[in-house]
């Protein structure tokens, strides 16, 4: 019947004892079915060849539905699992079916016992969900064994947060939180950023560094860095715990390259801000010597102007910088004046007036002046406003 039928259609060439095609013929293994009665490929047991013309053919492997493929019911017409879940002809180590229904594929099986273990084809897992790329989402842990990834296009772990780290936690999270380190925990709300062994970035935070805790608006960064209370807190330095709102609480050595308005107090959490300093190296022993130097301290602030002068016919003109009436008090200024070479009676004969004041004398002379004068520009206002010379404790807000 199996003869019958395949010759209707093909011409079968059977390569071991086969009289009709000669004693060379006898010497090939394997077996072709083809239109034309070609020989089969020495490399195949069984080769099957689409006609060189006419209608193209294709290979047809046995069709299942999913419940044929994977259910244990004995019931199931056409099944090849018996009610214990192994199959009916036993172990078939490489079985390829085609499931028709569900997740549709080729499935074969990667066991040599008779319990059957599918893989579907082209995604190397077995009934999950695929998405439409191909991909395989992650389940479980992942185990690299001691191996990385490299060029890696997207990790994703979850839609709303990543955990990488022994018990590492982020989660309760709406809009992505992350967690990157043993015991690192980003939780609660949306955004929190957690990086560091035991860093905790909940509630919106930011913490970077072993212990740091930046939670809410807060921003924590360094070793045991804290700011979790309050908010739009900034923390930076070891230790150290930000306790003012709308600040920066830093420890260590600063370098600024340009800035001002620096306070700092040598004990961390305690005692009160004192005087502002910078070192360089000292101009007469610069290996081994510094030379620092202090701010003027006081209850205003002062700006401070100075030069040299001539009296040229018992008066000198003195210019002063072009913004000196925006960005200074004009009446608030304190002069001196310092002949040079001999005495003489100096005296402020104009003072400041678009910019400049007029030096009078007896006789005519260089001499050095200086001015000091109150800031009046709108940024040092708000800040006396916010920070005035005499506050209460309870009031500070740094």
């Amino acid at each position: 019947m199996f003869c019958r039928h395949i010759i209707s259609t093909f011409a079968i060439v059977a390569g071991i004892g086969c009289a009709l095609l000669g004693e060379a013929v006898a010497q090939q293994v394997g077996t072709s079915i083809s239109a034309d009665g070609g020989l089969p490929n020495t490399n195949a047991m069984l080769d099957i060849q689409s006609p060189a013309t006419g209608d193209g053919k294709g290979l047809l492997i046995p069709r299942v539905t999913q419940a044929q493929r994977a259910q244990t019911d004995p019931l199931v017409e056409g099944g090849l699992l018996d009610s214990g879940g192994a199959l009916r002809g036993g172990p078939a180590h490489g079985l390829l079916v085609y499931q028709t229904d569900g997740l549709q594929g080729f499935y074969y099986n990667t066991s040599a016992s008779d319990v059957p273990s599918w893989l579907r084809v082209g995604t190397g897992d077995g009934d999950g969900d695929f998405m439409a790329n191909g991909s395989v989402p992650m389940s479980g842990r992942l185990n690299m064994q001691g191996n990385a990834i490299t060029n890696a296009d997207c990790l994703s772990f979850d839609d709303n947060c990543v955990e990488v780290g022994n018990g590492a936690q982020s989660y309760s999270s709406l809009q992505g939180s992350v967690a990157v380190g043993r015991g690192a925990t980003a939780r609660y709300r949306i955004s929190g950023l957690a990086l560091g062994a035991e860093a905790d970035g909940d509630y919106n935070g930011i913490a970077i560094g072993y212990q740091s805790d930046g939670q809410y608006s807060n921003i924590a960064i360094g070793f045991q860095a804290n700011a979790y209370s309050g908010y739009d807190r900034i923390t930076i330095g070891r230790a150290i715990t930000n306790r003012f709102n709308n600040s920066v609480a830093l420890r260590g050595t600063l370098y600024l390259d340009g800035g001002t308005g620096v306070l700092y107090r040598p004990i961390v959490g305690s005692g009160t801000w004192q005087a502002k300093a910078f070192t360089i190296d000292h101009p007469l022993d610069p290996e081994n010597k510094v030379l620092r130097h202090f701010c003027i301290e006081g209850p205003q602030v002062w700006n401070y102007y100075a030069g040299n002068a001539q009296l040229t016919n018992g008066e000198a003109v003195v210019d002063l910088p072009d913004y000196y009436t925006t960005l200074n008090l004009v009446g608030s200024e304190v002069y001196s004046l310092t002949p040079i070479g001999a005495p003489a009676a100096l005296y402020i004969k104009k003072e400041v007036d678009n910019n400049r004041f007029i030096v009078g004398g007896d006789v005519d002379i260089k001499f050095s002046w200086t001015v000091n004068t109150l800031r009046n520009d709108p940024g040092c206002l708000e800040d006396i406003k916010r920070r005035p010379a005499e506050q209460w404790k309870r009031d500070i807000n740094f």
